[in-house]
């Protein structure tokens, strides 16, 4: 009996080590997932919102465009998704006189599929889709919903069955006054995009991103003071927590607004983002 009783202390010793090791192997893993992106859009004169899993408030910036810009928002090599906006002028005015600019039309492609989205229409591979659909339309293990929203406007849902979906957001010049309609649109859904991503959105995946601590400017405002960690290098970046519109609801939130500079926020130069055309993959 006592030759029993020992050997399962044994046993019992062997597996509590065992589950120890494995615990002590996994918590970093855990821990490298804090502080990076869950969910990021754009939209607006354009305007990016991203949301962090470890901030209260999400992390927004603008970035100056011209009418003929094409933004690369998000390349995945893995995936195989890349997402770009092309950008259209406007009859409204910066404050140094030049015109606004909005998101006028999206491309979305994957291996087996592209989608051009524009306020008028949208083009599913051979297929051409409307803003008014009552039903879900699916090609490709890839579903489409629409919802209306507003009195002219609609919200285009994109399930892309790996983890990843995309809600649009349009917006028609008889609702906003503008000469324009355009486009608003968010990855709400990002488990599926690789750490491989690119893109002004893209890269959000696989940083890290914390805020270390807040100060109060000369105006009274709070000031975050951030640091990103990808591959092992860090920098830093200011924002100053202000109210600036949801980029598919339009209700004013809190966000941290970086304001002008964008080093330390986003990967090299900004003119790495523009590509020559639309449906460049």
């Amino acid at each position: 009996m006592e030759r029993i009783m020992s050997t399962l202390c044994i046993v019992f010793m062997v597996l509590f080590s065992i589950l120890q090791e494995g615990c002590s192997q996994t918590q970093p893993d855990e821990k490298k997932k804090k502080g990076v992106g869950k969910e990021g859009g754009g939209g607006g004169d354009p305007h990016f919102m991203l949301r962090i899993d470890s901030l209260d408030f999400p992390v927004c910036f603008d970035i100056d465009t011209r009418e003929g810009d094409v933004i690369r928002m998000l390349k995945d090599p893995i995936s195989g998704i890349t997402i770009n906006s092309g950008i259209v002028g406007s009859n409204k005015k910066k404050a140094d006189g030049s015109s606004k600019t909005f998101i006028g039309e999206l491309f979305l492609q994957t291996r087996n599929v592209q989608i051009h989205i524009k306020p008028d229409d949208i083009t599913f591979n051979a297929a051409s889709l409307a803003w008014n659909e009552e039903h879900a339309f699916e090609m490709n293990n890839i579903t489409v919903n629409f919802n209306r929203n507003g009195r002219h406007g609609n919200t285009m849902y994109i399930e892309l069955g790996n983890d990843v979906s995309i809600e649009i957001r349009r917006l028609m010049k008889e609702d906003t006054g503008l000469n324009v309609n355009y486009l608003n649109m968010n990855i709400d859904k990002e488990t599926g995009i690789s750490d491989k991503a690119e893109g002004i959105l893209g890269q959000f995946v696989h940083k890290r991103t914390t805020l270390k601590k807040i100060s109060i400017d000369k105006q009274g405002r709070k000031c975050g003071h951030f640091r990103e960690i990808e591959k092992g290098h860090k920098t830093h970046f200011k924002a100053i927590l202000h109210q600036k519109p949801d980029v598919i609801t339009g209700e004013m939130v809190w966000c941290w607004n970086v304001h002008r500079r964008t080093e330390g926020l986003l990967d090299g130069h900004l003119s790495e983002y523009f590509v020559s055309d639309i449906t460049s993959a």
